[in-house]
């Protein structure tokens, strides 16, 4: 697939992606977009595909920038297990939410 990463990069020009993993070579830095993500902020422009999403909101590169840009510590949450740590980032909704269910189970 073909991806517009302009959000992150502000590369013009669309990006091949592919399934494939590269090994990592010994002292190279990490890159900010590997050949075998796609992140959310960025449109995919020619193919198809499915992906795995294994970050979300602040966890996201679009949300370390966004936390860059506000001037927050950018280290990350603790997990519990298996799942991330989600309460930084809720929507009035789940805060709302997570309030009734404190009601209810008093």
């Amino acid at each position: 697939i073909k991806v517009s990463e302009m959000a992150l990069t502000g590369e013009p020009d669309d990006v091949q992606k592919t399934w494939k993993m590269k090994p990592k070579k010994d002292g190279e830095p990490e890159k900010l977009t590997p050949e075998n993500c796609v992140f959310s902020g960025c449109s995919v422009t020619n193919g198809k595909g499915r992906g795995l999403v294994i970050a979300t909101g602040m966890g996201t590169r679009i949300g370390r920038i966004a936390q860059l840009i506000a001037g927050e510590d950018v280290k990350p949450k603790k997990k519990c297990f298996c799942l991330p740590d989600t309460s930084g980032n809720a929507t009035p909704l789940q805060q709302s939410l997570e309030k009734l269910g404190g009601r209810i189970g008093i």
